[in-house]
């Protein structure tokens, strides 16, 4: 009798086995790739405005301009002040200081109109920390990456948020009549906006937020030097304007935020309640994997996968 073994079933049991060993060890390797890209959990960081988010006005020297504060007429704030040196504070007309001015050692003062409107003088404050706090601040906002390119902005606008920390680059916004500036999206989220261009708003144009966005939440960043920043008319605005080389001026507008800059004029009636930028964001949401570009570790696994499909099946084999 011939005992005739067939080892075929054997065969492709081994090498249907060994397939789907092999496109395991393809699943792990890309697994492996897609958990390990730095993108896939990656967030961004709000700015942290240090001791500089502590006043409603903040005026910062610049190498070659002196810091001021200019209130004229019936304008007032509701808030502290602060002035670094070399500076002026220069308060005139009826409009009421509801707050303290802390003043660095060497600003000079310019006072006349109602006695007491002037708020709470504080010379030979120590702002050097509040200065460099909002120096650091705004190169750090430019550098963040953005999620959204808009350009020119001179025609009425609508950003939709993205549920988290939005990062608007934007070249100009220059409004006017009744244009408006939206910004949509839910209490959580931020917004900061890099500014390089000119920023001006006039007429009844105004700065809106929607959808539960807090002013606290808004930061509007000019980290260049550039023209003056204004307001006028009627318009109105919210959030936290960080322009350490650039002026500013509320000309007869409402702000409902913050001013850092070099000059600081408010006038002819304009008015500014005092809210802070708060840096506390919340933590983002859960974010699919970002796969990235093919690894050695997934190629590897890939061509493994690759070599066993092609691999040929072996004939029933019968020994003589």
């Amino acid at each position: 009798m011939i005992l005739v073994l067939d080892w075929t079933p054997t065969l492709r049991h081994t090498s249907a086995t060994m397939k789907r060993f092999v496109f395991f060890l393809a699943g792990v390797a890309i697994s492996v790739a897609t958990l390990s890209s730095p993108n896939a959990t990656a967030s961004l960081v709000v700015p942290d405005l240090g001791e500089a988010a502590n006043y409603a006005l903040f005026a910062i020297p610049k190498t070659s301009d002196a810091a001021s504060i200019t209130i004229s007429s019936a304008s007032g704030v509701l808030g502290d002040l602060a002035i670094g040196n070399p500076g002026l504070y220069d308060k005139s007309g009826a409009g009421v200081i509801t707050g303290s001015v802390f003043l660095a050692t060497g600003v000079t003062t310019s006072i006349s109109g109602v006695p007491g409107a002037e708020g709470t003088l504080v010379p030979n404050s120590n702002l050097a920390q509040a200065i460099s706090d909002a120096l650091l601040a705004s190169t750090g906002a430019s550098l963040l990456p953005s999620t959204q390119l808009l350009g020119d902005i001179t025609d009425t606008t609508l950003v939709t948020g993205n549920g988290n920390v939005n990062v608007l680059s934007i070249g100009t916004i220059n409004l006017g009549g009744v244009k408006t500036l939206t910004l949509s999206g839910n209490a959580a989220e931020f917004f900061i906006l890099n500014i390089s261009g000119d920023f001006d708003f006039s007429g009844s144009s105004a700065f809106v937020l929607a959808g539960g966005v807090d002013p606290s939440h808004v930061l509007l960043n000019f980290p260049t030097t550039g023209n003056g920043i204004g307001f006028s008319a009627s318009s109105a605005v919210k959030g936290t304007f960080l322009a350490p080389y650039r002026d500013f001026t509320l000309h007869g507008a409402n702000l409902e935020g913050a001013v850092i800059a070099n000059d600081i004029r408010i006038t002819s009636g304009g008015q500014d309640a005092f809210v802070g930028f708060n840096d506390f964001a919340p933590p983002p949401p859960p974010q699919e994997p970002v796969i990235p570009e093919p690894s050695s570790l997934m190629l590897l696994g890939m061509g493994l996968a690759a070599l066993v499909a092609r691999r040929p099946r072996s004939s029933s084999i019968s020994p003589r």
